[in-house]
C-alpha cells in the first residue's frame, strides 16, 4: 500500500534529455532559459587564431608561381606583399577568373599562357580588407561574417603581414568553443 504525505507531492525526476541542473521539480526548462543564447565570455586576439606568416606570393613574381603554390599548398587566398608590405591578395576565384579553360593542356601550357597574359599584379585584389593584430577574434568574424571574401589578411602598426585569418579558422576556433 501506497504511504500518503499531508498535503505535499513527491518530488517527480525529470524527464529524459532534460538537463538535471536546468529542471525545475516538475522537470521542465523553465521557458525563460529555453532560447538564451550561450553567453559571450571569451574575446581572445585574432593573434590566437591566425596562421602566423602565411605563404606569400611577391608583387613581381610569374602568375604560374602563384598558382602552383595555391595548388601544392591546398589553400585558396595568397598574400600579395611589396616586400614585407601587403598590398593585395590573390584568390582561387580571382584565378578562375581568368577562364583558362585549356581544355586537355597540361600544367607547362597552361603556366605559359598564363605568365604570357597576365601579372600579379593585374590578376590580384587590391583595397584588401584587414585586421589589425591587436583586433579581437569577434571582430574578423563581423568583417567575414558578410560572406563577400573568405580571408582577413592581419597586419600589424606599418601595415606589414604578419598572419592571415579564413572563414575555416573561424568555424574550427567555434568548433573548439562547443
Amino acid at each position: 500500500m501506497l504511504a500518503r504525505t499531508r498535503g505535499r507531492r513527491p518530488p517527480q525526476v525529470p524527464r529524459p534529455g532534460s538537463h538535471p541542473r536546468r529542471a525545475n521539480i516538475t522537470g521542465r526548462i523553465p521557458r525563460s532559459r529555453c532560447y538564451e543564447d550561450p553567453p559571450v565570455t571569451r574575446n581572445d586576439s585574432i593573434t590566437s587564431l591566425m596562421t602566423v606568416d602565411p605563404q606569400t606570393v611577391d608583387v613581381g613574381q610569374k602568375l604560374s608561381e602563384a598558382r602552383r603554390l595555391m595548388a601544392e599548398g591546398r589553400f585558396h587566398h595568397v598574400p600579395v606583399v611589396d616586400g614585407r608590405t601587403l598590398v593585395g591578395i590573390l584568390s582561387a576565384t580571382d584565378m578562375m577568373r581568368l577562364s583558362i579553360a585549356a581544355y586537355g593542356a597540361n600544367e607547362q601550357t597552361v603556366d605559359a599562357m598564363l605568365d604570357a597574359q597576365f601579372s600579379i599584379q593585374q590578376v590580384m585584389t587590391t583595397g584588401v580588407f584587414t585586421v589589425h593584430e591587436e583586433e579581437t577574434v569577434r571582430h574578423a568574424a563581423d568583417r567575414l561574417r558578410g560572406g563577400a571574401f573568405h580571408s582577413l589578411p592581419v597586419v600589424d602598426d606599418d601595415g606589414n603581414l604578419v598572419g592571415i585569418v579564413t572563414s575555416t579558422d573561424l568555424i574550427e576556433y567555434l568548433y573548439k568553443l562547443l
